[in-house]
């Protein structure tokens, strides 16, 4: 089982999209258990559904497969547990994140402290500041 803290916290100022599939094809029919990755959502998903996810605003081409394995109510929806069934595309979900995180971390040192920074520079600063602490992937 994945620990919270293997979670890959999803913010919510960049829109996600999740789309219901069928049944991925695996010998186990179990989630590989390749990471995991909490997002809020609106509406109420089964736990144990095959979820197809992107994050079409960064990488309109690219998806990975997840399964439902953990829901929880918040007061506008639904907090949701995925778990990554490929480690492939679990490695490049985190790597979106990652992108995720350094955007909304951008648009904070502007707010906050008035800075610029260009993709690049926020990226820099981002990597040399947090990605040590970012979670990992299990392989």
């Amino acid at each position: 089982m994945i620990t919270r803290e293997q979670y890959i916290s999803h913010p919510y100022q960049i829109p996600i999209c999740l789309e219901s599939a069928e049944a991925f094809v695996s010998e186990t029919h179990e989630p590989l258990s390749y990471g995991g990755l909490r997002c809020c959502w609106k509406d109420k998903i089964t736990v144990g559904r095959f979820l197809q996810i992107s994050l079409p605003e960064l990488d309109p081409d690219f998806f990975a497969e997840s399964q439902v394995i953990w829901r929880r109510a918040l007061d506008n929806g639904y907090e949701l547990g995925l778990v990554f069934l490929d480690p492939n595309q679990a490695y490049q979900m985190r790597m979106l994140e990652q992108v995720c995180y350094i955007s909304c971390y951008r648009q904070w040192i502007y707010q906050q402290e008035g800075r610029n920074l260009d993709k690049e520079e926020a990226a820099l600063e981002w990597i040399n500041k947090f990605a040590g602490r970012f979670p990992k992937i299990i392989s």
